[in-house]
């Protein structure tokens, strides 16, 4: 057993229990708050504007192509390399042919976009 195994759980308890004893510091503390404040205000300013550009393309009649909206699920069907990977593309193989089923080859914006809100609702946001 060498040093570095002996002395990493010590050093691992040493810093535990400073982390355990320390207090942020106010300035720090108004900071951080500031900074969630901040961050929070510009989110919900890019949301507004989301917001806008679907409105105008919905009055517009715009829509979008089933096949650019399944873009990135065949892209990470291609990419998937974990486990049970034949049942994984199989479960995307029926989502896919059942959401160009209910949607045809295009969809109205304002309908995909409430889309993307019910799958960034249940998964968290898509990049």
């Amino acid at each position: 057993m060498g040093l570095g195994q002996i002395f990493t759980p010590i050093r691992a308890w040493w810093f535990l229990r400073i982390a355990r004893n320390t207090t942020i510091p106010p300035d720090v503390g108004r900071y951080l708050t500031a900074l969630r404040d901040r961050n929070r205000l510009a989110i919900e300013e890019i949301e507004r504007k989301r917001q806008a550009i679907v409105d105008k393309g919905a009055a517009d009649g715009r829509t979008i192509s089933t096949e650019a909206a399944l873009k990135q699920v065949l892209e990470r069907k291609a990419a998937y390399d974990g486990p049970d990977r034949e049942q994984y593309v199989a479960e995307l193989d029926q989502f896919i042919d059942e959401f160009r089923k209910k949607h045809g080859p295009q969809i109205p914006v304002a309908e995909a976009c409430a889309i993307l809100k019910e799958l960034e609702a249940r998964f968290g946001r898509v990049e």
